[in-house]
């Protein structure tokens, strides 16, 4: 098998509705509820047959899935036992805060990738991060030596908002500088809170950022890590959005519901029903899960007609934000193609 983007198919999986933070730009729910051990191992049965000639990347999700360890170190023992675990490229979303607390010798035997929630500096990081008198920051910059000491990859989910949005180039450098691999930043979209609007004078101040980093990348070969720079260059071959693409996957939810995307998480249950395809607990064989996914990830046209019946799908795609993303990663993509042809 060819180990290439283009090769994996994605699944998400919701551990735990549980987080010990309360970010105030996050609306998705929070409860106690976490996924039962019996959903999990069927999940796993299935995924042990299903495409057997490709590769398989698995995101565990929440809430804050390391809340879930046990379920993180159970999925990996069924894959060791049912399937080959080297077709398998594990992740976990995660705000690293119980990174100190959890086997790190566990993730680095099993290659299993870290996306952290960091905005920044410890000010940036900071500002939206509420709850329990955590600090998220230190508790992730503390850590960081032992992961590199691991060989543990560790890549940077990076929220923007109009309040940050003036520092977004010196902690892109700061991220990078920390060992950041993959920096992919996350505009605050369409949340309720009127807080997080975007005007005229943020939305500039977003595109001159941008700008930064773009030359940035180009000038030094230590900041290739821009993660969206990838996710354009796809964008630009399949004619998909940022958005769009983020949910070219299927997800697993916490009571067995199968979902196409993860954006589903921000819309309310009545809202939800309509995006559920089946119930993982009620396919009987992995080449029923097979076809679901060929029929909502695989054949893009319906992908795209499903996707895009998401009330915040559609409100984010037209985000000015998201519009700005776009011009500037498709602009730098240009860029970054004609350098790399003079570099050869």
């Amino acid at each position: 098998m060819d180990k290439q983007e283009g090769k994996f198919k994605k699944i998400t999986l919701v551990l735990t509705q549980k987080c010990m933070l309360s970010c105030d730009y996050c609306e998705a729910p929070k409860s106690n509820f976490s996924m039962s051990r019996d959903i999990l191992e069927k999940t796993f049965v299935l995924l042990s047959n299903f495409y057997k000639e490709k590769y398989i990347s698995v995101k565990f999700f929440g809430g804050e899935p390391l809340i879930e360890f046990p379920l993180i170190k159970r999925a990996i023992s069924i894959c060791k036992k049912l399937d080959d675990i080297q077709r398998y490229d594990f992740s976990i979303f995660t705000n690293g805060v119980l990174l100190n607390k959890i086997d790190l010798k566990f993730l680095a035997e099993n290659n299993i990738r870290l996306l952290i929630s960091i905005d920044g500096d410890s000010k940036t990081t900071s500002t939206h991060r509420k709850g329990m008198g955590i600090n998220a920051y230190n508790n992730i910059i503390n850590v960081l030596p032992k992961l590199k000491s691991l060989g543990i990859r560790f890549d940077a989910e990076v929220t923007v908002s109009p309040y940050t949005v003036n520092k977004l180039s010196n902690n892109y450098i700061h991220l990078v500088n920390l060992g950041f691999q993959f920096i992919d930043l996350v505009p605050v979209l369409c949340t309720t809170n009127s807080r997080f609007k975007w005007t005229l004078s943020t939305l500039r101040i977003f595109k001159e950022e941008l700008n930064k980093i773009g030359k940035i990348y180009l000038k030094f070969k230590n900041y290739y890590s821009l993660g969206n720079l990838w996710i354009y260059c796809k964008q630009s071959k399949e004619g998909l959005g940022f958005i769009e693409l983020s949910d070219r996957k299927i997800t697993v939810d916490t009571d067995g519901g199968i979902y196409i995307g993860d954006s589903f998480l921000l819309l309310d249950k009545r809202q939800r029903k309509k995006f559920k395809v089946r119930d993982i607990q009620k396919i009987k064989s992995s080449k029923i899960l097979e076809k679901l996914y060929k029929k909502y990830i695989d054949n893009k046209k319906f992908f795209l007609s499903c996707i895009l019946k998401n009330p915040f799908v559609i409100k984010c795609s037209k985000h000015p934000t998201v519009k700005i993303l776009n011009e500037e990663m498709g602009r730098i993509n240009k860029l970054l193609d004609t350098y790399e042809k003079r570099a050869n």
